[in-house]
């Protein structure tokens, strides 16, 4: 058992049922904090046999020492319809489980983010960063936005050149091919209030717009376009569908 204190991942999933040890003193320990959980929680005949049923799996050939980690039994306990969340319940009392799962927001952002240019999935995932856990304290640039949670909008969709990527973003968004700060902006996607608000940057890759109760980004390059907007106001449900129809229309 040396390997897995030392961190060596344990395959679980090849280990037989059948071939549990059942005199483990470890398993004795985990069935009897299973039966107290059970009885004050209210748990039913079937869920104590699956809970049992996959401590008996885990705990063969466990050694003192030893850890018992989230990655490495949750798809063999989930394949055999056993109840992890109950197994993992038992193993934290007995204080040898490490949950190393993966947060939801960062598979989140990960397939958000995929296939994504380097230089524009940068730039989006520190914005996102900074919407989920804050940045800087600094005086709101518009009223509407103080004290308010962001709802995050997202949309992506391929496109042709560069140039002509450029060129239909700024038509969409009813700019000059050349586009200055200052500059007003102005779309209309269908279900949703219309954008009306001002050009706060705009470089070959980028342009945001923050109007009265939104910030909207639209990092754009070779072959696609990428939209992350910050919606502050009441009108937010059916956003991210709207502007993906939005954008999906504009390079079509």
């Amino acid at each position: 058992m040396a390997l897995l204190r030392a961190g060596v991942p344990r395959d679980y999933g090849r280990l037989d049922p059948a071939a549990a040890d059942l005199a483990s003193p470890w398993l004795a320990w985990a069935k009897y904090l299973a039966h107290q959980f059970a009885e004050a929680r209210g748990w039913g005949c079937g869920i104590r046999f699956a809970v049992n049923r996959g401590l008996a799996i885990v705990l063969t050939g466990y050694a003192e020492g030893d850890v018992i980690r989230h990655s490495e039994i949750f798809t063999p306990l989930r394949a055999l319809d056993l109840r992890v969340g109950h197994v993992i319940t038992v193993l934290e009392e007995m204080g040898i489980f490490l949950d190393d799962e993966e947060p939801c927001f960062e598979r989140w952002l990960a397939e958000h983010l995929e296939g994504i240019a380097p230089g524009i999935a940068a730039e989006a995932e520190r914005w996102t960063r900074v919407l989920r856990e804050g940045g800087p304290r600094s005086l709101p640039r518009q009223q509407a936005t103080t004290g308010q949670a962001a709802v995050p909008v997202f949309a992506f969709a391929p496109g042709g050149s560069a140039q002509d990527v450029r060129a239909a973003l700024t038509r969409g968004l009813s700019l000059a091919t050349l586009v200055s700060v200052g500059d007003r902006a102005h779309a209309a996607p269908a279900g949703l209030p219309p954008l009306d608000g001002t050009v706060v940057w705009s470089d070959d890759e980028r342009i945001a717009v923050r109007s009265t109760d939104a910030i909207y980004t639209f990092h754009h390059g070779s072959g696609r376009v990428l939209m992350f907007h910050h919606l502050f106001g009441p009108d937010t449900d059916g956003a991210e569908a709207a502007w993906q129809h939005w954008l999906t229309g504009l390079l079509g």
